[in-house]
């Protein structure tokens, strides 16, 4: 009898554990990455957002799960032949 609710990931709190935060940080420091983004830009909002200074973690999500898919289906490709 509740309302529809959606799945909520705890991306803010991930970002604030250095484990989590260098996953994120390496793959935004990759060359590829600056073919679509800023890429200082966004290692200073991931930052801090680390830091807990910005509220950054959606565009983080967002720039992050971008870059994940275009790095399995476009830059390690023969990994799905």
């Amino acid at each position: 009898s509740r309302p529809k609710l959606g799945f909520p990931v705890p991306i803010h709190q991930w970002l604030l554990e250095d484990k989590y935060y260098q996953q994120v940080r390496d793959l935004f420091s990759q060359d590829f990455v600056k073919e679509f983004f800023d890429q200082q830009q966004i290692l200073d909002l991931l930052e801090a957002t680390h830091k807990d200074t910005q509220d950054g973690r959606r565009q983080v999500w967002v720039i992050y799960t971008f870059l994940v898919w275009y790095q399995d289906y476009f830059i390690n490709l023969d990994q799905f032949q």
